[in-house]
Parts: C-alpha cells; structure tokens; sequence
C-alpha cells in the first residue's frame, strides 16, 4: 500500500513523504523467498516465522522427553568433514613431558618430577669427604649437606682446606682459534681440550655455591699461540673468561692495578672525575665501550678480546657493581677467577653516605668478600670487568 502525503508551509515549499508499508504477510514472504526455510531446518519446541520445528538437535528436549545424543546419528545432523589442508582440531595429541628432567619436589601438569636435583644453598658449611650424620656432621639423606651446630674451621674458603679452589694445573689456551668463532663454540672448544678443568662445582664450595664454566684462554699477545698450548709453555701468561653458570655473566681476568674509580669506570661525571686532573677530556674506560669514551685494546687479552663491536661475538662491558659482586661472591667468585688472590677490586657503587668514595671487594689480609670504601681519586686498587654477550 503506497500513501502519499502533500504538505504546503508559508506557500514556497512542499513536503512530499512517501511510506512503503510492507504488511506482515508481504513480509513473509520476502523472507520466505529469499531464505526457502523450511520446518525441517528449525529444532522441536522451536517457531521461527510461523514455523513449527520438525528437526531433532542434539541435547534438546525433541518434545517426547527424548534428548538426542551425538553418537545418534539417525536423527541428528552428522559431523562435518575436516579438510585434509586444515589443520584437525579433534584428537590432537597430549604433549609429551619428560618427568625425569623436572625435579623431584615440582609438578607440572598434574604428575611430579623425579629428577634429583641439588639445593642452591646448604644449610650451613660442610666438610669435605666426610660421612658423619650427627649434628656437628654433615647429613644428606634428607637434606643438603650441612652443620646444624657449627665448627671453628675454615668455613670462609680463605685458606682453601674446606674448600676446593680451582685447579689451574695443565690448564691450555682454548676458544681463540678462527674455527671457534661462535660463544658456543668457544665453550665446547674449552670443555674439549681441558675437560674436567673447564667447569669449576659449586659442590666444590661449602655454602651451596654456583657452578662456572670457562668460556675462553688467551695469551697475553691475544691468541698468538694457537689452541691446545700449554699457559706454562715458554712462559705463556694465560688470561681467562669465565661464565656464572647462575647469571650467565661473564667475568673478565684481572685488568689495570694503578687507576683511580674515575678512569677505572670511565665516569666523568659529578664535581669529582670531571676534574682532569682525575679524568681527561676524552675519558679512560677500562670496561664501558661507546662514543666519546677512550677504552684501552691492552686490555683486550684480558677480555677475551670480546668487544662490543668484535664482530660474531659482541660483550658488553662494565664495572662489576656492589651487587654483582655480592652475587657473584654467593656463587663461590673467589674460588674460581684468576689472579684475584690477596686482591681488592674496584666496583662501580658510590658510597652514598660521601660520594667521593666507592665501595671495594675485598679479597686481601684475610678478609674475603668483604667491603670497604676507598676515595675515588687519590685511591688505585685492580680492576676487573664483568660482561653480558649482546650477539
């Protein structure tokens, strides 16, 4: 039915509205046209449009109390057909999980682990080789090795006799020929050539410490003799790069033992190393590489001759903080590193309490893994790097 409607205001303009009215029964069938739906497409208990359900549809009532089930397939609608060229969304395969590299005392998807696996610490020292289980003894059946009660020994590791120290006898130069071009490589090369001597145990400690592994040893000259040569051959000075195993952080040998904390960090910053008499316009760095900043490549030997630009392998460098050390010294740093000894080193923390001084790690006089601080410019002590691989 078509209406029309003229409407005339202030004599100029006329309004002309048309509606299309579509009555109901013209509108079902459009729809019936267009859709051809039929009762057998609608479920029981169901009306759409005027029409009465016919179809059974699993899980709903078909009006008689029966509820169809999936398997019947008589009077439901089957499974549709998965293309072989898409992936299949039924039947997919649990992931397989091997429990036997998940510890013990851990679960994961509802099964426990049954790997035994060592405690990061102990619950005091221990003695070395010793079988006692009283309570100034060690005891392992059930917990870390340990005293309850403890002793008047060498529990610090300074004198070595509670601790095994690395063992530097027959130690060679490994991860510096051209074929070792990869860190993994360099690893392999070490572990190959010096074999057990190229992981330091944190079972070796006595206070649940870490284990490390050696990355690389160079000669002084920067790997002029080739892989497989002995450090103590005709005089060969070795320097080593080691990884904590817990951190993944390498540590550099040991580097200049003359600078002041400003040449020694690079820093030329605050009213104290950016005077020059403390540090040059274009600033000393033993360690942190970049614009502007003037690092040394005598010390690359020391290094590795890691740089942060080195090509394959790129090391970012820095001053170990007070709290790298910390953790480094948690995980058994003194046992293992070389020529640290009866040595302090500088760390990149200021002293907040007088920020003209910064903290040293030392290892001298009997006081290993201590604190102190020292003036940032009239002190020198010996520096070491500590490094994070960028490649």
């Amino acid at each position: 039915m078509k209406l029309t409607i003229n409407k005339i205001r202030a004599g100029k303009y006329t309004l002309k509205v048309t509606l299309l009215l579509l009555i109901a029964g013209g509108f079902t069938f459009l729809l019936r046209q267009g859709l051809a739906l039929t009762a057998a497409e609608i479920c029981k208990q169901n009306t759409i449009m005027g029409f009465v359900g016919t179809k059974s549809c699993v899980g709903q009532d078909d009006g008689g109390g029966v509820v169809p089930a999936a398997a019947n397939l008589a009077t439901v609608d089957t499974l549709p057909t998965i293309s072989p060229s898409v992936p299949a969304a039924f039947n997919t395969t649990a992931p397989s999980v091997d429990y036997a590299k998940i510890c013990s005392n851990q679960s994961l998807l509802g099964s426990s682990g049954t790997a035994s696996c060592t405690a990061r610490a102990a619950l005091n020292h221990s003695d070395k080789n010793s079988s006692t289980s009283d309570l100034t003894g060690n005891f392992s059946a059930t917990a870390p090795n340990g005293r309850l009660v403890p002793m008047i020994k060498d529990d610090d590791g300074e004198s070595g006799t509670n601790v095994i120290k690395y063992n530097r006898t027959g130690l060679v130069i490994c991860g510096t020929d051209a074929a070792t071009s990869t860190y993994a490589s360099k690893i392999a090369d070490c572990a190959t050539r010096n074999g057990t001597n190229a992981r330091w145990l944190g079972s070796d400690g006595n206070s649940g410490h870490g284990n490390w592994t050696l990355v690389t040893v160079a000669d002084s000259q920067g790997s002029a003799d080739p892989d497989g040569t002995a450090c103590s051959a005709g005089g060969v000075t070795c320097h080593e790069i080691w990884r904590d195993d817990r951190t993944g952080l390498l540590w550099s040998d040991r580097l200049s033992t003359t600078l002041n904390w400003c040449r020694a960090t690079g820093s030329n910053l605050g009213t104290v190393c950016s005077v020059s008499a403390n540090q040059p316009g274009t600033p000393v760095s033993l360690c942190a590489e970049g614009s502007g900043r003037n690092v040394s490549n005598t010390y690359d030997p020391e290094k590795g001759d890691f740089r942060l630009n080195s090509g394959a392998i790129n090391v970012r460098w820095w001053v170990p903080t007070r709290y790298d050390w910390m953790e480094a010294e948690e995980n058994g740093v003194r046992f293992v590193l070389p020529n640290i000894s009866a040595r302090n080193f500088w760390t990149s923390s200021a002293d907040s309490s007088d920020l003209t001084k910064a903290w040293i790690f030392k290892n001298s006089g009997s006081l290993g893994g201590a604190f102190e601080t020292l003036s940032m410019t009239n002190g020198t002590t010996d520096t070491r790097c500590v490094g994070q691989v960028v490649q």
